[in-house]
């Protein structure tokens, strides 16, 4: 049995003061975006959003869809959800790189807070609203793709990557990956399953974009989760004067670099900075080109390419298939394409987003509301074993492996380790040696500073030794609050930045999934903590301490 003990994202200490920021609704973040979660009107949304919305796109939107299908076993809710689309349908996105076997667990987080949302819509506007995840199949940086964290291992994908793009990448060479993952799972029903899931998906024959459909089609089918490949050149055809716009105006180096200089004069530092060609070139062979402007005329990064202007606004013309949008203009892209309501992405997307408003003002696009995603930590039986055993909690366990260590050491030691009281003596010694050494010659002053400096590092020193002996003690307990922390934040970040959600199925099923969905909300700025049940709910999110005493 899994429970969810829910807590505010700004009493997660874990979290950076601009992520806090955000959740909180600081004043100084609001006016950039044109909507904020506590205030706005979901139904004025749609109604905006419906009305510069083309019907030509969506319908070339549902007829992309539909041929992306082709030859899937669909589930009804996804088919309905196409149709209803079709029917006139509003929608709630999120969008990720193509991470190997969905990649780290807040890959999921986000598409269960898409599902739940766009449920949540539905029932309160009393019309469609389905969820929406892009694939971001046209990035190439597979070093962020090709490897992925099962039970603390690390699951990476060999290949000599050339620039692809990686959603036209082969599977035929990710088979050894896919049996190392599949050798990590144990036998249940349910590990089973997911065992038999990747295999599928991962199977040779397909290209990286369609294994990673099939894959999370297996696990949020059922929900009505469409997935979209936006890399298709009848799509492509409504982004061609987003392109022409970078090569004529450079409209979006403009107004997205003025808004960083806004964000930077309230605290913020700028997340992605524009440049003036904000698209890339995809070659014959899928390879993508970075375009730089250089005096009068227009060249891949590798300068193989070159076109005048009136040569590049024709080629754009002729094939937008050839083109991709950066990170400045995807989500102009996007928003061109999704008949959406709101996106959902992580911290850097939120940060990013921030500098849009401006830009989608010039494109006469409604902006959409921009949500942070549920954040979560997953609380397996045996940790939660060990939490109990030594008093650790999960605020505690996100701080320093060595802090924590050294707080339970003095906590649960027989003898007084602490040399807090010998250090204040020492300067109130120290203080009087200085005063008469100041009255005898002023200049005398800052050798005893000296002093008193060296002989305050020697306490400290003698200090961690005492409990360097008094750890030896201790060491099972210790033990145990390495093996929380290693579950909980592996590496000092937080797991869901790198475990990956089969080894949450593995532990509690595929009932988990159901779970995610039922306890996200990107509208309450919130952290799940997903566990076995604890007697005392408080101690799961104690924030005043590092460790509880044991009892």
């Amino acid at each position: 049995m899994i429970y969810v003990y829910e807590k505010e994202l700004v009493d997660c200490s874990w979290f950076s003061e601009r992520d806090k920021a955000a959740a909180r609704g600081d004043v100084a973040l609001r006016s950039f975006f044109e909507h904020w979660r506590d205030s706005f009107s979901v139904a004025e949304l749609a109604n905006r959003k419906r009305h510069s919305y083309s019907e030509e796109i969506r319908s070339t939107l549902v007829e992309v869809l539909k041929e992306q299908y082709q030859g899937i076993e669909q589930s009804e809710n996804v088919v309905d959800n196409i149709q209803k689309l079709k029917n006139g349908a509003m929608c709630v996105t999120t969008a990720h790189q193509l991470n190997i076997f969905s990649g780290p667990l807040y890959i999921p987080l986000k598409i269960a807070d898409t599902i739940a949302l766009a449920k949540q819509w539905t029932s309160e506007l009393n019309e469609d609203v389905v969820p929406v995840f892009w694939l971001g199949g046209e990035d190439h940086d597979f070093e962020e793709i090709n490897h992925t964290f099962l039970f603390g291992k690390k699951i990476e994908w060999q290949l000599e990557h050339t620039g692809e793009v990686t959603g036209k990448l082969s599977t035929d060479t990710i088979q050894d990956s896919v049996q190392e993952y599949c050798n990590l799972l144990g036998d249940s029903s349910d590990e089973q399953a997911l065992k038999a899931a990747i295999k599928s998906a991962y199977s040779q024959g397909k290209t990286l974009a369609q294994a990673a459909r099939l894959f999370l089609h297996f696990l949020f089918g059922e929900h009505g989760l469409i997935i979209l490949d936006a890399n298709d050149k009848r799509l492509k055809q409504y982004a061609k004067s987003i392109f022409a716009a970078d090569v004529k105006y450079q409209s979006s180096f403009q107004f997205v670099n003025q808004t960083i200089l806004q964000l930077e004069a309230n605290g913020f530092e700028g997340q992605a900075s524009a440049r003036p060609i904000n698209f890339f070139y995809i070659d014959e062979k899928q390879i993508r080109h970075r375009v730089d402007q250089v005096d009068a005329r227009f060249e891949t990064s590798d300068k193989i390419l070159s076109w005048t202007k009136n040569e590049l606004l024709l080629e754009i013309e002729k094939s937008p298939e050839r083109f991709s949008p950066n990170v400045i203009l995807r989500p102009i892209y996007q928003e061109t394409i999704l008949p959406n309501l709101a996106y959902i992405g992580g911290p850097g997307e939120i940060s990013y987003w921030m500098e849009r408003r401006s830009q989608f003002d010039h494109f006469k696009l409604p902006m959409p509301l921009v949500l942070r995603r549920t954040s979560a930590v997953v609380i397996e039986p045996a940790a939660k074993k060990k939490m109990l055993q030594v008093g650790l909690t999960v605020e505690g366990s996100s701080k320093q492996i060595y802090d924590v260590q050294k707080l339970y050491v003095k906590q649960n030691s027989k003898q007084e380790l602490s040399l807090e009281a010998e250090l204040k003596q020492l300067e109130a010694v120290y203080k009087q040696i200085q005063e008469k050494a100041t009255s005898i010659n002023p200049g005398l002053a800052r050798a005893a500073e000296s002093q008193l400096a060296a002989a305050q590092k020697q306490l400290i020193n003698l200090e961690k030794k005492l409990i360097k002996e008094e750890k030896q003690k201790h060491e099972v307990d210790l033990q145990r609050i390495a093996f929380v922390k290693d579950k909980l934040f592996p590496d000092g970040k937080p797991m869901e930045r790198s475990t990956n959600i089969g080894q949450c199925i593995s532990v509690y099923g595929f009932s988990f999934l159901g779970k995610l969905i039922e306890h996200c909300n990107p509208l309450a700025a919130k952290v799940c903590i997903f566990a076995p049940e604890f007697d005392n709910q408080d101690f799961v999110y104690e924030t005043h301490s590092f460790i509880t005493p044991p009892t």
